[in-house]
């Protein structure tokens, strides 16, 4: 942001019109005639006219430029730019998203509910700010995608290159929640948080999820759990990142395990959420996000840089530019 120190320097502005206004009375009132010797030749003048006065309108506004940057320089202009340290340290928060066939289920418009879920979660990484995210996902095991990080963005790039069976078909709960303690375990922050997102039920894995949020309670981490999707039949669809080929079929009613996903809310002192349609889970996580909102101590740093000399220089060859046009070029005597 350019800040002028000395703005009061900006009244000297007024000399401009004045000495455009006087200019103008001089030569009307003394009729003279400015012109170029150089276009003087034997008993004729050979003018082009029209160059002249080109010239002359040029280096008028060379003359004025000028002026307004000197003026501009003796205001102080400076560029200043505010930089934020924050003094504490914000949420710290581990995301599990479930990787198993059934996330490809077709009732979360536009796709399903795994690319729903990426895209709304990428929007709830958006709205962090001094809060360290990481990612973990599972199926037939769980795994750690990206740890507690402040660079956004490649947590995002992780979220977005996620694949539904990509660790295979089955859906290891307990398995994410102890990889997602584990890493949360040494963190320095006040609040630790897990979200973790499924649809389905607990069927692989060797950690049961009431063990893994034992481990959490006892470490003072919260579990927010979100049951994605309904119970009546629905269509799936995705890739099979093995062969290649798109797998089609239909998933039976039944749905995410309700009882256990609010046990674990339960037991850490989260809280358990239902999530049918992509607004619900897009509202399901501003609603964690403000439970979680943490205080933030930001200490701002003001940087100011002159920028007077760039004025100066500025004015300095608009005036040259002038005075070679004038005296140079057209050679006035008068």
């Amino acid at each position: 942001m350019l800040v002028f120190n000395s703005p009061q320097f900006f009244i000297l502005i007024l000399i401009i019109p004045v000495i455009f206004i006087f200019q103008n009375l001089r030569v009307k009132n003394r009729g003279a005639l400015l012109f170029s010797h150089t276009v003087w030749s034997g008993s004729s003048l050979k003018s082009n006219q029209f160059e002249v006065k080109f010239l002359r309108n040029i280096s008028g506004l060379f003359m004025y430029l000028g002026i307004l940057f000197v003026i501009f320089a003796l205001t102080d202009p400076s560029i200043v730019d505010g930089e934020s340290n924050y003094l504490s340290r914000g949420v710290d928060i581990m995301i599990i998203l479930d990787e198993s066939p059934s996330m490809s289920a077709k009732d979360f418009p536009p796709v399903n509910r795994f690319e729903s879920a990426k895209e709304i979660i990428n929007k709830f990484i958006d709205g962090r700010e001094n809060d360290f995210v990481g990612v973990v996902s599972f199926g037939d095991d769980a795994v750690l995608r990206v740890p507690l990080t402040l660079d956004y963005k490649t947590v995002k790039k992780s979220v977005n290159e996620l694949k539904i069976m990509s660790m295979g078909e089955g859906t290891a709960i307990g398995m994410g929640l102890a990889v997602s303690v584990l890493h949360l375990k040494n963190s320095s922050s006040t609040s630790r948080v897990i979200i973790l997102l499924t649809d389905g039920v607990n069927n692989a894995g060797e950690v049961l999820p009431l063990s893994a949020a034992k481990a959490a309670k006892e470490l003072g981490i919260k579990v927010y759990t979100i049951g994605i999707g309904g119970v009546d039949p629905v269509e799936i669809e995705f890739v099979n990142p093995k062969t290649g080929t798109i797998v089609k079929g239909d998933l039976p009613e039944g749905g995410f395990d309700q009882t256990l996903l609010e046990s674990i809310a339960s037991l850490t002192g989260g809280k358990f959420y239902k999530a049918s349609s992509p607004g619900m889970l897009e509202t399901v996580l501003q609603g964690i996000d403000y439970l979680e909102a943490s205080k933030k101590i930001v200490e701002t740093k003001i940087k100011s840089k002159p920028v007077y000399y760039v004025f100066i220089i500025g004015g300095f060859f608009f005036l040259l530019a002038y005075f070679i046009i004038r005296k140079g070029i057209l050679g006035e005597i008068l």
